[in-house]
C-alpha cells in the first residue's frame, strides 16, 4: 500500500470518527433537549388541569369524592369545554360582529388545532393529600414518579395547603405525530449533513495527502537519481520545514558525491600521469640502449635508479594515503616536546636549504611545548612541510618556523618567501597530487601526496592544518595541536 493511500485513509478515518462522534453527541443533545421541551409542555398541561381541578374540588365542598367515579380525560375535557364556552360567550358579547358579516363566524364548539381538548396527552392520575389514588390512568409499565405537580389551596389563615398531586408519565419516545415528524426530520437532516461532511472530508483528505506527499515524492526521485549515479540533483521548491531541511541535505549529499566523483577521476588521472612519466623515461632509455644509441654504464644505471626511486616514492605515498584515509596508520602516542622534533627536522634539512641559498629560521615563544604525539609521524609532517618550502621557494629565499601557544593549543607556523599563492590555490593544496604549476613540471621529486597525508596525520592527533598566503610573500602553513593537559606555561 502506497504512503499516499495510507495518509488518505488516516486523515479520512480521523475526520470520519470526529464527524460520527459529533453527530452522535448532537443527536443525544437534541433528544435530551427535546425531552425537556416535552416535559415543559406537560408541566403547562398539568398547570391548566390543576386550575380546573381545584375549582371542582372547591365546588364539591373541598373533597375529591365526587370525582372518583369519573375518568380523567373526560372530566378535563368537560371542564375545558365549559370554560371555553363561557369565555366564548363573554368574547361574543364584547366583540359582536356587524350583522352583514355574522354569517362568517366559525361553527360552535370547534377548538383550534393542538388544544388540550383535541389531545389526550400522556397517562395522568390525581392523588389526594394522603397520597391516595383519586382518578386517572396509571400505565402498566410505569417507571419512576414521572412529572409531579402539587395542588395547593389557601386555608382560613391564607397559608397554602396541599390538597393533592397530579402525576403524569410521558413516554420516553415521541407520541404526538407532529413531534415525531419533527424529530424524524431533524434526524434525516443531520444524516444528510454528516454525509456531505464525509464527502467533503474525503476530498480534503485526498488533496491534503497528495499535497503533503508531493515533496516526499520529489525527494524519492532525487534519491533515485543519486542511486543511478546522476548527482546533479536539486529541488526548486524552497521550504522552511523538516522536508525542506531534508531537501537541503539531499542536495548537499548530491554536491558532495559529485565532488568526490570528480576528485576520484582527477586522482586516477593524476596517478596515471605520475606513473606514466617515469615509466616513459625508463621505456625511452631502454629503447635507446637496445638501439645502441646510449652505452650501458654507471650513468645510465643512476638514471634508472632515479626513475625507480620516483616510482617507489609514489607507490609508498599512495599506500600511506590509503592507510591514513581509512584510519589504518598506526600511531604510538607519548608525551613529547614539539621543539625536540622540530630541531631534528631543521638539522637534517639545513644542508639542502643552503644548497638552494635558502635560510631556515626558528622563532619560539617562552614556555613548554609538550603534547601527546607520535614523534615519527609529526617529524614526517614537518619534514614534508620544510621540503615543500625548499622546493617551491625562489633563491635567495627564507623559511621561518614559528612556535607559540593559543587557547591550549600549540601553533606551528611555516612561512616562506616568493613565489606566492592565491586563496583559491590554498584551498586545493591538501588535495591528492595537486601542484601549483599547471604544467605539472616537477621542481623536485615529490609526488604531490605529502600535504594530503600530513592533513590526515594532524587530524589523527586531534588538530587541524590550514594554508594561506604568507606575509613573507609565499605560502603560510599553520598546524594546530592540542597542548598536553596540565601544561600551560
Amino acid at each position: 500500500m502506497k504512503i499516499t493511500l495510507k495518509l488518505f485513509l488516516t486523515l479520512f478515518g480521523l475526520i470520519t470518527f470526529v464527524v460520527l462522534v459529533s453527530l452522535a453527541l448532537a443527536r443525544w443533545s437534541f433528544q435530551q433537549g427535546f425531552y425537556e421541551y416535552i416535559s415543559g409542555l406537560e408541566q403547562n398541561r398539568l398547570q391548566r388541569i390543576s386550575g380546573q381541578l381545584k375549582q371542582e374540588y372547591v365546588a364539591a365542598g373541598n373533597s375529591w369524592e365526587t370525582l372518583k367515579s369519573q375518568e380523567m380525560n373526560s372530566l378535563v375535557n368537560n371542564l375545558r369545554r365549559d370554560s371555553d364556552s363561557a369565555r366564548n360567550r363573554t368574547n361574543q358579547s364584547e366583540r359582536r360582529p356587524p350583522p352583514e358579516v355574522r354569517h362568517h363566524r366559525p361553527p360552535p364548539h370547534h377548538s383550534a388545532p393542538g388544544t388540550f381538548s383535541d389531545e389526550k396527552g400522556p397517562p395522568t392520575a390525581l392523588y389526594d393529600a394522603n397520597d391516595e389514588f383519586v382518578l386517572g390512568d396509571i400505565p402498566a409499565d410505569v417507571f419512576g414518579a414521572g412529572i409531579q405537580l402539587t395542588l395547593y389551596l389557601e386555608d382560613e389563615t391564607g397559608e397554602p395547603t396541599p390538597i393533592g398531586e397530579l402525576r403524569s408519565w410521558p413516554k420516553a419516545g415521541l407520541s404526538a405525530h407532529s413531534q415525531s415528524k419533527f424529530a424524524e426530520q431533524q434526524l434525516v437532516t443531520s444524516l444528510l449533513i454528516a454525509l456531505a461532511c464525509l464527502l467533503l472530508a474525503g476530498l480534503v483528505s485526498w488533496v491534503a495527502a497528495t499535497r503533503l506527499l508531493k515533496p516526499v515524492r520529489a525527494i524519492l526521485r532525487g534519491i533515485s537519481e543519486l542511486s543511478n549515479g546522476r548527482y546533479s540533483v536539486s529541488f526548486p521548491e524552497k521550504r522552511q520545514d523538516e522536508l525542506g531541511q531534508l531537501m537541503a541535505d539531499v542536495t548537499s549529499l548530491s554536491d558532495t558525491l559529485e565532488k568526490n566523483r570528480s576528485a576520484k577521476n582527477r586522482l586516477f588521472a593524476d596517478i596515471s600521469h605520475e606513473l606514466r612519466t617515469p615509466l616513459t623515461v625508463l621505456a625511452g632509455e631502454i629503447e635507446m640502449l637496445k638501439a645502441g644509441i646510449r652505452p650501458f654504464d654507471q650513468l645510465q644505471l643512476r638514471s634508472f635508479e632515479q626513475e625507480i626511486q620516483l616510482l617507489r616514492h609514489l607507490v609508498d605515498d599512495l599506500y600511506d594515503l590509503s592507510l591514513s584515509d581509512v584510519g589504518g596508520l598506526k600511531y604510538n602516542f607519548s608525551p613529547q616536546s614539539v621543539l625536540d622534533v622540530l630541531a631534528i627536522v631543521l638539522d637534517s634539512m639545513h644542508k639542502q636549504a643552503e644548497e638552494k641559498q635558502i635560510s631556515l629560521e626558528l622563532k619560539v615563544d617562552e614556555g613548554k611545548f609538550e603534547t601527546n604525539i607520535d614523534a615519527k609521524r609529526i617529524e614526517q609532517l614537518l619534514r614534508n612541510l620544510c621540503a615543500n618550502s625548499i622546493a617551491y621557494t625562489d633563491a635567495p629565499g627564507r623559511i621561518l618556523f614559528t612556535v607559540n601557544k593559543d587557547n591550549n593549543h600549540i601553533i606551528i607556523t611555516v612561512d616562506d618567501t616568493k613565489p606566492g599563492v592565491t586563496e583559491k590555490e590554498c584551498a586545493l593544496l591538501f588535495d591528492p597530487l595537486y601542484r601549483q604549476d599547471a604544467s605539472r613540471t616537477r621542481r623536485e621529486s615529490g609526488a604531490g601526496l605529502g600535504l594530503t597525508i600530513g592533513k590526515n596525520v594532524v587530524e589523527a592527533h586531534g588538530g587541524k592544518i590550514e594554508a594561506s598566503p604568507s606575509d613573507l610573500g609565499g605560502l603560510k602553513v599553520e598546524v594546530s595541536l592540542p597542548l598536553l593537559t596540565g601544561v600551560h606555561k
